[in-house]
């Protein structure tokens, strides 16, 4: 859902600017249906109706906050839909799921796991950062920003299990989105000033607060979830970049095309880990369709939701009909019971080990290892590329494979 909600996100405030800028009540008014869709996309899209409001106010132009009722209109309508037909509006459930998260250790964590995201998913940080720092004044909000750097070093409830070279890859991630961060807030307080007035670059620094505010309170952290922030990141650099000295806007020319190549690579490994890892449930749930359907197998006393992985949950729901061992107990069978051994997302934790619901012997018949290079939600190589739950690092690839998933099937 985040690609078409950053497309109708960006598409929403782009007719609005134009609107505002041109008092053009149509364009204003197809902002408004815009901004209502996005926000049946996902409820994020909801911060589209503070940013319109703020482009009103600081544009001068109160009186077109009027069309912000559009979108407050088209998510009322679906809110009465839940209500007539789930009792419970989906987004009020949502709101009370986060209340619970909300305590200072955890906020600490969704910081941190946004000050990785931030620049840890952006390579373009990397490759403009050295034409920024050349300004003196920029250089130093850089070293301003380097203490944050010896978090990873010192805090070790965190950071305790991070080995030497990922807290020194987690430093270098801290201190460069906080500069970003910080380089925001210097654009918008010289924006404020009396003879440098610049609504727009107040509107950027707004737009970038409120997301990075949203992500933080959020139920968790992803790094999809940044994507929002990316806009006002580069509306930031192309204008720092073109205000450069001409010697640095050659070099700039020079890098684009090898840069756009190391992007368009290391996007491509990515993307085949992420495939590669997605398929793992699936592939060894059909392993056990073909190998075991005529065995009776065991999952778990509970529903497989509440005991397993979400995408082996999802498979096995669909290839298997529920069971639980004791309604399948009609004299001597043999009996298969299998889990995910390695526990990379989260749910597989909490499975009880079958030892404590029942007497029986359990005797290894087969380990089935999936391995890869690239590591985007996996607890023991501490990549959180899915949520901060599982990590603070955005991903790890390595040259020798390690083990993605490793499941274990037990005869009873």
């Amino acid at each position: 859902l985040d690609i078409p909600l950053l497309g109708f996100f960006l598409m929403s405030l782009a007719v609005f600017i134009y609107g505002i800028d041109k008092n053009n009540k149509k364009l204003l008014f197809l902002s408004g249906v815009l901004a209502g869709l996005t926000a049946l996309i996902k409820y994020t899209g909801l911060i589209l109706i503070p940013l319109m409001l703020f482009y009103c106010l600081l544009s001068g132009k109160r009186k077109y906050w009027l069309f912000l009722m559009i979108p407050i209109f088209l998510f009322s309508i679906w809110c009465i839909h839940n209500i007539i037909f789930y009792k419970n509006p989906p987004l009020i459930e949502a709101l009370l799921m986060r209340l619970p998260f909300l305590s200072l250790g955890t906020i600490l964590k969704r910081i941190f796991a946004c000050l990785s995201f931030i620049s840890g998913t952006s390579i373009i940080f990397f490759f403009l950062a050295p034409f920024i720092i050349v300004n003196r004044k920029e250089f130093i909000l850089l070293i301003f920003s380097s203490p944050i750097g010896a978090c990873p070093f010192l805090i070790k409830s965190i950071f305790g299990e991070y080995i030497f070279i990922e807290k020194v890859f987690l430093s270098l991630l801290f201190v460069l989105s906080l500069f970003l961060i910080l380089s925001m807030l210097k654009l918008y307080l010289s924006s404020i000033v009396k003879n440098s007035y610049n609504k727009d670059r107040q509107f950027i620094f707004l737009w970038f607060f409120i997301i990075l505010i949203f992500n933080i309170f959020s139920q968790f952290v992803t790094a999809r979830f940044i994507l929002l922030l990316f806009p006002p990141m580069l509306l930031l650099f192309y204008e720092k970049i073109m205000t450069s000295r001409i010697y640095y806007m050659n070099i700039f020319r020079k890098l684009i095309i090898p840069f756009h190549v190391i992007v368009f690579l290391l996007s491509t490994v990515l993307a085949i880990g992420d495939f590669r890892f997605a398929g793992i449930y699936r592939d060894f749930v059909k392993y056990l369709q073909k190998n075991y359907s005529h065995k009776i197998l065991y999952f778990g006393p509970l529903s497989y939701s509440d005991r397993y992985a979400w995408g082996y949950s999802y498979y096995l729901n669909r290839h298997f009909p529920y069971r639980e061992l004791k309604n399948n107990l009609s004299g001597p069978q043999e009996i298969f019971f299998t889990s995910p051994a390695e526990a990379v997302l989260p749910l597989a934790m909490r499975q009880r080990s079958i030892a404590n619901d029942f007497s029986f012997d359990r005797f290894l018949v087969k380990e089935i290892a999936y391995e890869g290079h690239v590591f985007l939600h996996n607890r023991k190589q501490r990549t959180g590329f899915y949520s901060y739950d599982w990590g603070l690092l955005p991903f790890n690839v390595t040259f020798r494979k390690s083990t993605l998933e490793r499941f274990n099937i037990y005869k009873l």
